[in-house]
């Protein structure tokens, strides 16, 4: 059985978090920062390197001023299409 940090289905969650870190024109130093992470916490998560729990899921939104529970639909909705938009 294939880890699942390494399959295609869990790289949409990363590339999510990303995308949105991104959007918000943040650097991984910065988004560490307002989480208290070290930035290579945050790099180890956007290279698939470290799964993410559900609790700091909610933080990485929440420190980019989201809302968990849209994001997770939004991720509910890349794996039900297969991946990314």
């Amino acid at each position: 059985m294939v880890n699942v940090i390494f399959s295609a289905a869990y790289a949409v969650l990363p590339d999510l978090l990303r995308e949105r870190r991104e959007a918000r024109g943040l650097s991984q130093r910065e988004l560490a920062r307002l989480m208290r992470r070290s930035p290579s916490h945050i790099g180890r998560i956007e290279a698939r390197q470290r799964r993410v729990e559900v609790i700091e899921f909610c933080r990485w939104v929440e420190a980019l001023d989201g809302d968990p529970t849209e994001a997770f639909t939004e991720l509910r909705r890349r794996l039900a299409a297969g991946g990314p938009p």
